[in-house]
């Protein structure tokens, strides 16, 4: 063998092991890993109504098994159907309290201009971190009188997490969708519309006993 085949083979050996060093590195660190989701990925309201819809993530920390510490997450929606009615905070960290030895910063900010609800929650001190697959918040929206009926995506505009390992992994990020309909209309009457329904009802049955006679 001459030498200028040697030297082709190592270049070759060496571009081999360069590449698989750049595929596997990613997998070591922790991405794919983690993912944000909505619970329900499609749900229904009616124009005037209010839903509620979990914001979920999880995540197994990153390859060298150091856990979650903080997650900040963006979610974002179509201000001309929606508005954002109130933030509740899930689970994720909460189930690990255990008196004064773990505390849990949360903070959120809603944008009704853009459209984005921002949430970030932390564990005090970060320790090992967590593993998790749980609620990070619950958002309820309310409908627009006057949306348009259809769908109306809800999106992640940002989702990251912060492990033990001072590594940051970026979720892989799940859409999800409020279908718009009109209101099904078999909601129980109140008020002047039940007396009038049940009139209508007293008036037939005496109509019916009247032309038994």
């Amino acid at each position: 063998m001459t030498t200028g085949r040697l030297a082709r083979g190592a270049v070759v050996v060496a571009v081999c092991l360069v590449a698989s060093a750049l595929l596997v590195a990613p997998v070591g660190a922790g991405d794919g890993s983690a993912v944000m989701s909505f619970d329900d990925e499609d749900v229904t309201a009616a124009p005037g109504e209010t839903v509620e819809v979990d914001v979920l993530f999880s995540s197994h920390g990153d390859g060298s098994g150091n856990g979650v510490t903080d997650i900040d997450v963006t979610v974002g929606h179509d201000t001309d159907n929606l508005s954002v009615a109130n933030v509740e905070y899930g689970t994720w960290f909460e189930e690990e309290i255990d008196g004064d030895e773990v505390e849990i910063h949360r903070t959120n900010e809603v944008d009704e201009e853009t459209g984005n609800v921002t949430i970030q929650k932390e564990r005090d001190p970060p320790g090992d971190g967590t593993t998790n697959y749980a609620p990070v918040a619950t958002i309820t929206f309310e409908v627009d009188e006057d949306a348009e009926l259809g769908p109306t995506e809800l999106e992640f505009t940002d989702s990251s997490a912060g492990t033990s390992g001072d590594y940051r992994q970026n979720a892989i990020e799940r859409t999800g969708t409020i279908e718009i309909e009109e209101a099904t209309g078999d909601e129980p009457m109140h008020g002047f519309g039940a007396a009038v329904a049940l009139g209508s009802l007293l008036l037939a049955v005496l109509v019916g006993l009247r032309r038994r006679r």
